[in-house]
């Protein structure tokens, strides 16, 4: 078995990739990004203090989306 993982930025190319997989009947896990740090500051014990910065975090994680 392999694993891949794939970053997608936007809406449109998440549901074009994950019809492909479901046509090709191959399994897959979604996971946000905004999740996985959540995740990652938990797992660190912390509650999210530890960033700095908050509102430049924050432009940092979205920069990448498109608006719309």
């Amino acid at each position: 078995m392999t694993k891949i993982t794939i970053e997608v930025h936007n809406e449109e190319d998440k549901r074009l990739l994950i019809d492909l997989l479901h046509r090709m009947n191959l399994k897959y896990e979604s996971v946000e990004k905004e999740q996985d740090d959540l995740i990652s500051i938990i797992d660190k014990g912390g509650d999210g203090k530890s960033i700095k910065n908050p509102v430049a975090w924050q432009r940092n994680e979205r920069k990448h989306r498109r608006l719309l």
